[in-house]
């Protein structure tokens, strides 16, 4: 039984020697590099979702959940390019059972139809009840001393958040639905970075 005890206690010693925790992302494991320079987002149009929160998430992201240390271009090793490629904001309506006949603008003067003949819509008396965000990216880390390209990368995630909220009174849904929104791009920006500093950890453990 001691025997165990003391094996299961050296490879719980070895392993957390050599180990990193992406859930928290704390390294033990030094990278090659020291300090990032991450660029302003480059959008080629106008994105549906602002750029100002993904790049602060970004940039609190490598702070507080890798070893490199944010800094300004003349000082950094790495730089980090990112391109939004697209963002989208789609709101979802759900189907009811409202029926109606559409007249295509015409008055009619024969008698009103019976309800039995109304189709179904899907449209009317409807409101948006959810929201889904995306946002595809293509990003480019550089060796700012070789000039070599270290990754390159495209990238994709998407936030769905209710819009409404029953526990919420009528007065403050607005409020309610600008912080659900906040915080649906803060998760994309911390996603983002996330999968930046694992794919950046693992590149560089490949060269």
């Amino acid at each position: 039984m001691n025997h165990k005890i003391r094996l299961l206690f050296i490879l719980t010693t070895i392993s957390s020697s050599c180990s990193y925790k992406f859930s928290n992302f704390t390294f033990s494991n030094k990278l090659k590099w020291k300090k990032i320079f991450i660029e302003n987002l480059t959008s080629p149009q106008q994105s549906l979702i602002p750029d100002e929160a993904i790049w602060q998430e970004l940039q609190l992201g490598f702070i507080k959940r890798s070893p490199l240390i944010v800094t300004n271009h003349s000082n950094a090793d790495i730089f980090l390019r990112i391109e939004l490629k697209k963002s989208s904001r789609k709101y979802e309506q759900p189907k009811v059972g409202q029926k109606f006949i559409p007249n295509n603008g015409n008055i009619s003067t024969q008698p009103a139809p019976s309800p039995k003949k109304f189709r179904y819509s899907k449209k009317s008396s409807n409101y948006a009840q959810s929201e889904k965000i995306t946002l595809s990216c293509k990003i480019e880390l550089w060796d700012l001393k070789t000039k070599q390209l270290i990754l390159h990368k495209n990238y994709f995630f998407e936030e769905n958040l209710a819009l409404l909220s029953n526990k919420v009174p009528a007065e403050s849904q607005l409020l309610y639905l600008m912080e659900q929104e906040e915080n649906s791009v803060k998760k994309i920006g911390k996603r983002l970075a996330d999968s930046i500093i694992l794919d950046l950890y693992f590149t560089a453990k490949m060269t």
